[in-house]
């Protein structure tokens, strides 16, 4: 089952051509893209005041776009740019914008909410150590960040951070996702992650793994008819916790957490882990300490434990699940 789709740099480049050769000017994919980045900041922020960092190119472009669409919300917005658009399209978007524009500089003040739109994708080196350092601090003293399809200072398709970085709390992106978005260390950069339709084809190979699409559960029904979980786990339950909790997740009824004992001094030497044959449970070999974890169950300290996970799950006979499509999808 396929999710969102992931495109790098020179891919999504190529798609916007193609959507550009077929009659969509790059005029018209920036408004989409800056719409949508305004209107994905509205639903997270509401009528905060923002601050929007711009850059020269297109990525800027995006930023002057959803400043016009916040402001004509109500939204009070104040523009700050590292150097004038130039690119044609961000030339453009800057010209459709009637309100001030302040120089980016040590003096600049922050917002309640900080959009940054200074550099997308396709960034190949670091910004200047000045700069690097003022966004991140206008993005540590704002409530709320916002990063326009790539937090600046990414590489897109390897993850790296070219520069230190704050943490986003949300990250808009355009067509499509990015690697970057989904690989370290990059991916903890960006926060809540949303993928924008702007009206180009992003039919590739590579998407994420989407959600499966479950049976709707009989409102009628009691909990033994969406199935049931017995977790049987040892003294590490790291992974029998995130079974149970996909379990969960999933509708099925937890019957509960138990340690199996199964005691390294009992005789055969060394336990299941020395290839000897598996010991007998432990009956309180000397220096184990019995302990109650549910009723019938015992543990001893310090012994190995064996891990066993028994799942059954009893989907009932319902009608499929229902699937919702949105042109904006977060994850």
């Amino acid at each position: 089952m396929n999710g969102r789709p992931i495109l790098t740099a020179e891919a999504m480049r190529t798609a916007e051509q193609a959507a550009i050769d077929g009659g969509t000017s790059v005029e018209q994919l920036m408004e989409r893209a800056g719409a949508a980045l305004a209107e994905a900041a509205y639903r997270f922020a509401g009528p905060m005041d923002v601050l929007i960092l711009c850059g020269p190119g297109n990525n800027g472009g995006d930023g002057y776009v959803a400043a016009r669409c916040l402001a004509a919300r109500g939204v009070k917005v104040r523009i700050a740019v590292l150097a004038e658009p130039k690119s044609d399209p961000a030339k453009w978007a800057r010209g459709q914008w009637t309100g001030e524009v302040e120089a980016l500089t040590a003096e600049t003040k922050a917002a309640p909410l900080v959009i940054d739109a200074l550099f997308g994708t396709g960034l190949t080196r670091g910004l200047d150590e000045e700069v690097s350092q003022l966004l991140s601090e206008l993005i540590h003293e704002a409530s709320l960040s916002v990063a326009c399809d790539l937090p600046s200072g990414i590489e897109t398709d390897s993850g790296v951070l070219l520069n230190p970085l704050h943490d986003y709390d949300m990250t808009v992106a355009f067509g499509a996702l990015k690697p970057a978005h989904l690989l370290h260390p990059a991916m903890h950069k960006c926060g809540r992650l949303v993928l924008a339709d702007i009206g180009i084809d992003a039919s590739v190979e590579w998407h994420e793994i989407a959600l499966p699409e479950l049976p709707v559960l009989n409102p009628g029904g009691h909990k033994y008819d969406r199935g049931l979980v017995h977790a049987l786990a040892g003294t590490m339950p790291g992974a029998i916790a995130l079974s149970a909790k996909a379990a969960a997740r999933a509708g099925a009824v937890i019957h509960g957490f138990g340690l199996e004992p199964i005691c390294a001094r009992a005789p055969g030497g060394g336990g299941c882990g020395a290839g000897a044959a598996r010991p007998p449970p432990c009956a309180g070999a000397e220096g184990c300490h019995p302990v109650n974890v549910l009723p019938s169950k015992r543990s001893c300290h310090p012994c190995a434990f064996s891990l066993a996970v028994r799942v059954l799950l009893l989907w009932p006979n319902t009608q499929t699940g229902q699937k919702s499509e949105n042109a904006m999808s977060e994850a």
